[in-house]
């Protein structure tokens, strides 16, 4: 399982993550359950209080700790972080700084860097988007890939 599969899972059964480099935090109810080293196979449990059990019921406990041993036990290869870019459109620039490729549902448009949209992609991501029949024979798409790649650090 890769670590955004992971996230996803956890945020659909309620959980929330916080990520710092390496270290992710889980959390309840904006309560930290435990914490672990994505790179690593060992997870630590954070010290609780009582009031975590009290918002968590023995069903979502259980959800945490199936999801949880799912992703511990998916070699450490196979849930690498992956590596993910902005696409800056190079030439387009506005009063609110450069523009880069942003998707918003079905729809690709260029935006400054805006917190909530969608600006950074795996190259997988962008390769589908290349793929796209409004892009198929665009060639400058092509030298933007080349040229406008922005690596992301996991903080942003």
């Amino acid at each position: 399982m890769k670590l955004s599969e992971y996230k996803d899972k956890l945020s659909k059964s309620g959980f929330s993550t916080v990520q710092q480099n390496e270290v992710i935090q889980i959390r309840f109810k904006d309560k930290p359950i435990c914490a672990f080293n994505i790179k690593l196979s060992a997870m630590r449990l954070l010290p609780m209080n009582a009031n975590v059990f009290y918002f968590m019921n023995a069903y979502q406990l259980y959800t945490f700790l199936v999801i949880t041993k799912e992703f511990l036990d998916t070699p450490l290869d196979k849930r690498s972080l992956e590596i993910r870019y902005r696409l800056r459109l190079k030439g387009l620039d506005s009063d609110n700084g450069p523009q880069y490729l942003t998707t918003a549902g079905d729809k690709v448009f260029a935006c400054a860097w805006r917190y909530g949209l969608k600006q950074s992609f795996t190259l997988a991501e962008l390769e589908n988007i290349r793929n796209r029949p409004q892009f198929k024979s665009v060639v400058w798409f092509d030298e933007l890939m080349k040229s406008g790649l922005e690596e992301v650090s996991s903080n942003d």
